[in-house]
Parts: C-alpha cells; sequence; structure tokens
C-alpha cells in the first residue's frame, strides 16, 4: 500500500470518527437541552427580546413545521410574561414569497400574539447569519434570549458565544419526538455536518477580520 493511499485512509478514518462524535454529541445535546430550557425554564428572569431561528419554508412556500413549532414556543413565551418581544429570524428562500421570518411572524399573529412586539430579520440565510443580523437589532441594553429547537441549541449557543454574546439564556422548543424516524436522524445528520461547517465559517471570519477585511466585504463572503 502506497504512503498516499495510507494517508488518505488515515484522513478518511478520522474524519469519520470526528463525525461520529459530532453526530453522538448532538443526538445527546438535543434532550440535555430540552430537559434544561424548554419553554424558558432556565430564565432567571423576563428578557426584553428573544430572537427566534427560522427552519426555513418547505418547498411550496409554506412555512417549515420547525419554523412553526419554533414561533409556538415563542408565542408562549410571551403569553407566559417570559419575554416582552420577539425577533424573527429567517431570509428569503424563495423568490415571490416572503421571508422566513415575515411568514414566522404572521404566524405568530395567528397564535395570538400582539403585532406590536414582533419584529423581523428577514436576510439570513443561516445560523451564521441569524445572529450576525439579529444582534444588532436589539435596543442598547435589552436583555435577551436565543430559541429554537433543542437539538439545534447548542450550536446557536456557541455561535452567540463567537458573536461576543457568551452566556445568552436559551430557550428550547420542543424536540423531535414527534417527528417519523427517517426526517429526525436525518436532521441529526445535517446538523453535526453543520457543526464542522459552522467551525470552518468561525475560522474564516476571524481570519479575514485579522486581515482588516471589512465588515461588509465579511458578510458577503461568509454566509
Amino acid at each position: 500500500m502506497g504512503v498516499i493511499l495510507r494517508l488518505a485512509l488515515l484522513v478518511f478514518g478520522a474524519g469519520a470518527i470526528a463525525f461520529l462524535a459530532t453526530l453522538l454529541y448532538v443526538i445527546w445535546a438535543e434532550g440535555a437541552m430540552e430537559a434544561r430550557h424548554l419553554g424558558g425554564r432556565s430564565l432567571a428572569k423576563p428578557v426584553d427580546v428573544t430572537i427566534v431561528l427560522g427552519a426555513g419554508m418547505d418547498p411550496d412556500g409554506v412555512l417549515a413545521f420547525s419554523s412553526r413549532r419554533r414561533v409556538w414556543a415563542g408565542v408562549e413565551l410571551l403569553k407566559s410574561g417570559k419575554t416582552r418581544g420577539l425577533i424573527f429570524s429567517g431570509g428569503l428562500a424563495i423568490p415571490g414569497v416572503p421571508s422566513a421570518g415575515e411568514l414566522m411572524r404572521d404566524q405568530a399573529i395567528l397564535y395570538g400574539a400582539d403585532p406590536a412586539v414582533l419584529a423581523v430579520e428577514g436576510r439570513s440565510i443561516s445560523t451564521f447569519q441569524n445572529l450576525l443580523f439579529s444582534y444588532p437589532m436589539l435596543p442598547e441594553g435589552a436583555s435577551v434570549a436565543l430559541l429554537t429547537d433543542s437539538f439545534h441549541l447548542a450550536r446557536a449557543s456557541t455561535l452567540s458565544w463567537f458573536f461576543d454574546r457568551p452566556g445568552v439564556p436559551l430557550v428550547a422548543a420542543r424536540g423531535l419526538e414527534a417527528e417519523h424516524w427517517a426526517p429526525r436522524y436525518w436532521l441529526y445528520v445535517r446538523e453535526a455536518l453543520a457543526w464542522w461547517l459552522n467551525l470552518v465559517k468561525m475560522g474564516a471570519w476571524w481570519g479575514a477580520e485579522r486581515l482588516g477585511i471589512s465588515l461588509e466585504d465579511r458578510t458577503a463572503l461568509i454566509r
């Protein structure tokens, strides 16, 4: 066996082990995050704004089930007094259709939320951009929480730390226990892959910042 082939097998094996470890972490983290943060149970006090991360829409332009689940959890926070406002974060996925953030706001109104306390971030196409674009929308000095599905919450929290918002309170929407096993495990695999993609994004963002590349150019390059 040649040296190049051995190195290729070594790299492939290491990558497979790393991915499997990440996948197991995602599955574990879903349960841990739901147990601790479901419905805002870990919020020590009410927050001014909760950023609700979007999960996009279906190919027909209808808001994805995960997005609706997160909207419902956000509206429940409002009704319980645990948050005073919501920012729905999600960009345009299909030409001619409102952004996911706008559809989430409309869904929240259908669930009984007061439109006056709802805001939309409608440019983001990834979790990275959800936070990049939503945090600047916050009023100065406002307290904030992050809301997303329990399997997604650990990665969102890590990205929040990267954007200089460590320790932001977390709120978990209910997990995937009602999903059929096939889409459920596909979401786990997708989330594990997203962890590695986001590590690349964070490294690229950090490096570009050190090289003096402007925020505008970094935003255009790293999505």
